[in-house]
């Protein structure tokens, strides 16, 4: 194998197209498929055993370099570091031997790898600066996207959001162009990780506003509170939060209740399934007399009668559940006000990309799990969309 095939199979894996008519590279290729199915252990072994059979017949040495460069990035997603370290003064060893502008590219980048896991950001940031010049002075779109990247998460943690914005944004750009679908994924996914984080101030914004609501609600100034109600929505909407977050649905269900407006209040309460919400509700509905209203007298006797219900149900302590992925799973669900899609659910549990391919089977002997420890009714399932059955479970935690 040549540099130029490496690149051509690198391109292939990340155009997610693992079919070639070279035989050469169609080999290579056929290892990739056991990252498409989850299995980084064999994609390990397969090169291991390359590399041995490579070596026992004195093949050329930048096949075996090219080889290691993969072992070692496979390491590095594994976190062994120190197969990483063993893998790197390997090829270290064949890139003195062998100097070419490709291996030396691979150099740097590992250097800045390395200083990255040591938390030296300022180091691993010059380190890759250079692996950038050097991937740009090759025309490598490969190199170059996998150096903005590098660059891009070491701003984040040097505090540099508005920066690495800038690198990720630049290399998201380069990596649609040349259609690589794998690492475009992943940037997005820390892309939409630094947006998530900007939403943070405002959601501390929405939780002051609503504790100012509540305030106002418990003093009857009905007025305020719905003006300070309809600013609340905007910033929420603004942030692209949905209806139930922070709970402001509940203050507009008290609000319309404490104004008359029983069939909207009603209507509101009804879609509630979080028992705290309900709880706070009434408490704040039955600060105010209604011996002339019936229909308000109505619509709490039926809120506290479902409140009791709810009390009779099996308390589930999520805290107490030692398998932490169930713990995420009951935690997750139990905060939604409606059903979580798994795409959604598996990416809320995990913090990665969901790929049907690679995490369906995962997240289905987790709730299989969690079903089998609990119950069989504990999840219930919306045609792929998840819930937890609040009739006859209390989450707690």
């Amino acid at each position: 194998m040549t540099i130029e095939q490496y690149i051509e199979i690198e391109k292939h894996y990340q155009q997610e197209d693992l079919i070639s008519e070279k035989v050469e590279i169609q080999q290579y290729l056929d290892y990739f498929r056991s990252i498409s199915n989850g299995d980084l252990s064999e994609f390990c072994h397969s090169f291991e055993k390359r590399i041995d059979f490579l070596r026992l017949h004195q093949k050329s040495e930048t096949e075996i370099g090219c080889c290691l460069i993969w072992l070692i990035l496979a390491s590095e997603t594994r976190y062994n570091i120190s197969k990483r370290d063993q893998l790197l003064s390997e090829f270290c060893l064949i890139a003195d031997r062998n100097y070419v502008p490709f291996f030396e590219y691979y150099r740097q980048i590992f250097k800045a790898t390395g200083y990255s896991f040591q938390s030296l950001q300022v180091e691993a940031e010059s380190y890759f600066q250079k692996s950038l010049a050097l991937a740009e002075a090759i025309n490598y779109p490969c190199g170059i996207v996998r150096s903005l990247i590098g660059l891009g998460l070491t701003k984040i943690e040097m505090k540099n959001v508005t920066k690495a914005k800038e690198f990720l944004n630049q290399a998201l750009e380069i990596a649609k162009t040349s259609d690589f679908i794998r690492s475009a994924q992943k940037i997005e996914f820390h892309l939409g990780k630094q947006k998530s984080k900007d939403t943070d101030s405002s959601v501390h914004n929405l939780l002051a506003m609503r504790r100012e609501i509540v305030q106002l609600i418990s003093e009857n100034d009905l007025l305020f509170a719905r003006q300070k109600l309809a600013k609340a929505e905007h910033l929420r909407r603004k942030v692209k939060l949905n209806r139930q977050s922070l709970s402001f649905y509940v203050l507009h269900a008290v609000v319309a209740g404490l104004n008359g407006k029983n069939r909207v209040c009603r209507s509101i309460l009804e879609r509630l399934t979080d028992r705290v919400l309900k709880l706070e509700a009434l408490q704040l509905l039955k600060a105010r007399n209604y011996a002339l209203d019936e229909k308000m007298q109505l619509t709490i006797k039926l809120l506290e009668m479902e409140i009791l219900e709810i009390e009779k149900t099996k308390t589930i302590y999520i805290d107490e559940i030692d398998n932490l992925n169930i713990r995420a799973l009951l935690r997750t669900l139990s905060k939604a006000s409606e059903p979580i899609e798994k795409c959604e659910l598996f990416e809320r549990i995990f913090g990665i990309k969901y790929d049907p391919v690679l995490h369906d089977i995962k997240l289905y002997r987790i709730i299989m799990t969690c079903r089998k420890l609990i119950s069989d009714e504990v999840i219930v399932n919306h045609r792929g969309s998840y819930t937890c059955n609040s009739k006859k479970f209390r989450f707690v935690g």
